[in-house]
């Protein structure tokens, strides 16, 4: 098994397979996997414990706000760091927010084949989790090139691209070619390449007005 070794001030603290650091699991091939498997495995346990808790009441936003305090806060906690990008873990993790809209459609006496996912997230006025951690990216973002967050080797990582001529291209980040999956998505360059995705000003808004906006787009 490949093995990786922790870092700290030049020193090296040993080989190892898996490591934890706040909460996040770090594999030698920085997958995540492990991660995901650890949090949709708390998120199911914390679901089914919704679940009983509430099996009683009847209270549409009392549902929403017990499932966004225990379970998606879960489901996204420190996501700028470990998104996934792969469509099958996407998919899984749609799937618990999946099994927690269904509970809800039982709650409103709506028959299991009629069950449509889309519906009862407008109905609670919840975006997919994916749209979430897009906008918890973005907003992210705003902050690191606004000075809203002290961390100047956050900052330099950001490259903004500065034409020498007039082009077609708007694109406001700078996106070095990458041949890795991993390189490709590695949170900076991810969060740029969101940002050029959008028609979105980072400088002219305040970060509520920039906020609103994102969310917005990905309701």
């Amino acid at each position: 098994m490949t093995r990786c070794y922790i870092k700290l001030n030049n020193f090296f603290l040993g080989p190892t397979t898996l490591f934890k650091d706040l909460e996040i699991f770090f594999d030698p091939t920085l997958s995540f996997k492990s991660h995901y498997n650890f949090i949709c495995n708390k998120a199911f346990k914390l679901l089914g414990f919704l679940k009983r808790s509430l099996s009683d009441f009847s209270n549409i936003n009392c549902f929403k706000n017990v499932y966004c305090s225990l379970v998606r806060s879960v489901l996204e906690y420190a996501s700028n760091i470990w998104s996934p990008f792969y469509k099958c873990d996407i998919s899984n993790f749609e799937k618990i927010q999946n099994k927690f809209l269904h509970f809800v459609g039982y709650k409103l006496k709506i028959p299991s084949e009629e069950i449509v996912y889309l519906e009862i997230l407008k109905l609670l006025n919840l975006p997919t989790l994916e749209n979430r951690r897009i906008t918890l990216d973005l907003v992210l973002l705003f902050k690191i090139v606004n000075g809203m967050i002290d961390s100047p080797l956050l900052l330099q990582k950001i490259g903004l691209r500065v034409p020498q001529r007039s082009t077609r291209c708007k694109d406001l980040f700078n996106l070095e070619f990458q041949n890795t999956n991993y390189c490709l998505n590695r949170p900076i360059r991810r969060m740029c390449n969101l940002g050029n995705s959008i028609d979105v000003d980072f400088f002219s808004n305040s970060l509520s007005s920039f906020r609103k906006r994102i969310k917005d787009i990905y309701k």
